[in-house]
């Protein structure tokens, strides 16, 4: 594969804020590596001015200084100008500039959360307010511009969120995939825990799991569960991983070693943790390398690029699905894994670990190009959450996208099962489509919210 013509931007036109270090430089150094003309933004000149530099004498092309205190309306109008004294189109927007304030919850200051909105809201907002006029001059209909607005996860459920995420899906045909997070906890990490996200676990590779070579390697996919974060609102499950020798390695040793991994002998590697975009800024010692390579990394933010690039691939073969359509045709395709001779995490069907199962590619594509194209719900879909800790019931619809919302719930152990009403009537008919979550859900905090995959079957 021609790496240079597969992330290509030739000839385009890329602004990143906040690109002066950290992911916005390696943005940045992705941008120009792949033949684009960047600008560089961040609130100290002598800084931007050294990494423009640096990126330049390392990759080559053309790297712009534009410094800007972007917490202001003004600041952003300021970098907008000084964008149009050169440029009258922009191709690509990164709002990456981003800001945090330290304190606890009973010690936050009004001047720590006014500086937080202020760069984090404010600023994008108002940077992608004052470039619009050249952003809509790059954009065509085949080739619109492009705005990425950078964020982080966290455990926090935002209600203006969710029905933005909502919103975005039924009515604007977008289809939104986040990783699960590494925390190695089922608490709840948004945006991936919303309704109409999917949701992106990690998994391992074990290059031969019963570590016989009589019997030649026994490959399988097995789940990270040195960091990945899992729970109900898992979709499905991607390499973000470990690779492990044996099965014996995955389930007892702390770190991979051997033929999966080593630093010492590159050649040695078996799909060592996973290829990404991103520059290798450090050795393995932790030393700054600045190497001119791509490099290996780990965690839930490498696994969610694989079903990202799948959904891409699917719209492209054929543009008239929906986000609905993709959605269940990644999880329908998915390959169900059952790791009960390791660690048990998963079993036959839909879990918490796994989510529908690994990512099957080829199975996602042979569906759309041999039409098996998954409808929406042909009744109204009912939705009981039965507390087993008090007997309550508890019952909402969902919506044409399956999605649904119980507030105010009490805390404690559910079991959540759906029927379709195909005639109409508001009753639970005999031969109407039924099915329930496999496992029973823990609920803390009020909400529970379709993040929950299920099976409807008659």
């Amino acid at each position: 594969v021609d790496i240079q013509q597969l992330f290509s931007i030739d000839g385009k036109v890329a602004l990143v804020t906040g690109g002066s270090r950290g992911i916005g430089e390696m943005i940045s150094a992705g941008f120009l590596a792949n033949g684009a003309k960047v600008y560089i933004s961040s609130r100290k000149a002598d800084v931007c001015e050294a990494t423009a530099q640096r990126l330049m004498e390392q990759f080559g092309g053309e790297c712009i200084p534009l410094p800007a205190d972007l917490s202001t309306a003004a600041g952003a109008a300021d970098l907008a100008s000084q964008l149009r004294e050169r440029e009258s189109k922009l191709d690509i927007l990164v709002n990456n500039a981003g800001q945090a304030w330290g304190a606890s919850l009973e010690e936050f200051p009004e001047k720590g959360w006014d500086r937080v909105m202020d760069v984090n809201v404010k600023g994008p907002f108002f940077v992608i307010q004052q470039l619009l006029p050249e952003l809509e001059a790059a954009g065509t209909a085949d080739d619109p511009a492009r705005v990425i607005n950078m964020s982080m996860g966290g455990e926090s459920y935002s209600e203006v969120e969710d029905q933005v995420f909502s919103m975005l899906f039924n009515d604007y045909g977008v289809l939104l995939v986040a990783a699960a997070g590494n925390g190695a906890s089922d608490a709840p990490n948004y945006p991936a825990a919303y309704p109409a996200v999917m949701s992106v676990a990690s998994v391992d590779y074990i290059y031969d799991v019963d570590g016989d070579p009589a019997n030649g390697n026994q490959p399988a996919y097995a789940f990270t569960h040195s960091f990945s974060s899992y729970g109900p609102y898992i979709d499905v499950a991607a390499p973000g991983g470990f690779c492990w020798n044996t099965g014996a390695d995955y389930q007892y040793a702390s770190y991979p070693s051997g033929t999966c991994f080593s630093y010492t002998n590159p050649e040695d590697y078996h799909a060592p943790f996973i290829l990404s975009t991103v520059w290798e800024w450090y050795d393995s010692t932790g030393n700054r390398s600045d190497r001119s390579t791509y490099g290996f990394f780990i965690g839930t933010s490498m696994a969610s690029p694989h079903v990202a690039g799948a959904a891409a691939l699917l719209f492209s073969l054929n543009p008239n699905l929906t986000p609905y359509q993709v959605r269940e045709i990644l999880r329908q395709t998915a390959t169900d894994v059952d790791d009960s001779h390791l660690l048990g995490f998963g079993a036959p069907g839909r879990d918490d670990y796994y989510g529908w199962g690994v990512l099957n590619l080829a199975g996602a594509v042979e569906a759309v190009n041999t039409g098996r194209i998954p409808s929406q719900p042909a009744g109204m879909i009912y939705v009981v959450a039965y507390n087993t800790d008090t007997g309550e019931a508890f019952t909402t619809t969902a919506d044409d996208a399956g999605f649904y919302r119980l507030n105010q719930l009490p805390d404690g152990t559910y079991q959540v099962s759906a029927w379709m009403d195909v005639n109409g009537n508001g009753v639970q008919d005999a031969g109407e489509p039924f099915g329930s979550y496999p496992d029973l859900v823990p609920l803390a905090g009020g909400l529970l919210a379709d993040n929950i995959s299920f099976t409807l079957q008659p």
